[in-house]
């Protein structure tokens, strides 16, 4: 339920940089700290967040509506281990031909051809940003549905309402106006002033109730012209 609606929730491209950059920002600073060395830091966070970037929207946009949502779990497990792993292959030569040969700085020790533990680790750190990622879509995913839920639950309640309203309110209506004809035909002195009553209560429930409240004034004025008019109807027999 949660993911299929045919427009997915978005946000503002100005969300997508304000995280980005901050990520970035974080992620310059942190590496910087850890090498005490601010450049190099700067140069592989230059060259690594692209590959982030497109690994995560590739998830997102791509492969969690057209596998997950449609239930090809293994297919979406192999699509994007496979993704990962090119993207650390083109990781690694990128590091390698433009920034230094030692592409692994933070590891056990030096390297300079793609060992199958920088791979690894590689492709855990690769993952955990799309799981990141991932997780703020799906929350964003599931607030939207929260709110179409109630939408439509408010709709339905409405919807109820206004039924129930065109049910009751027409045979009110025309029993009121039958015990008006009775009157008049009896020429009663009452008539005019049941006349006045049924023309204010359907006044107000016409036309002033479309609102979302009512003040408590107009809703005693029209319990009490409803009752006026079944005291006149039911005489002695009505107890208020």
């Amino acid at each position: 339920m949660i993911f299929n609606s045919s427009k997915p929730y978005s946000l503002p491209i100005r969300y997508h940089v304000y995280f980005w950059l901050t990520y970035f920002v974080f992620n310059t600073f942190r590496w910087g700290s850890y090498f005490n060395d601010y450049i190099y830091s700067l140069k592989t966070t230059l060259l690594g967040f692209p590959i982030h970037m497109a690994l995560c929207y590739l998830n997102i946009l791509v492969l969690m509506p057209y596998l997950v949502y449609r239930k090809k779990y293994f297919l979406y497990i192999v699509t994007v281990l496979s993704a990962i792993f090119i993207m650390v292959v083109l990781k690694f030569n990128l590091t390698y031909l433009l920034i230094t040969h030692n592409v692994w700085p933070e590891g056990p020790q030096t390297i300079n051809t793609l060992t199958l533990n920088y791979t690894i680790d590689m492709m855990m750190g690769e993952l955990y940003v799309m799981t990141f990622v991932t997780a703020i879509k799906i929350t964003l995913d599931f607030l939207k549905e929260q709110r179409r839920v109630t939408d439509l639950e408010k709709s339905q309640l409405e919807t109820e309402l206004l039924f129930l309203k065109s049910q009751i309110s027409p045979h009110f209506f025309f029993n009121t106006l039958n015990n008006i004809y009775s009157l008049s035909v009896e020429k009663s002195n009452k008539t005019p002033k049941i006349v006045l009553k049924l023309s204010e209560l359907m006044r107000y429930m016409l036309y002033e109730t479309k609102g979302k409240k009512q003040t408590l004034e107009n809703e005693i004025m029209c319990i009490q012209n409803y009752l006026d008019l079944e005291r006149i109807r039911n005489g002695e027999r009505l107890e208020v």
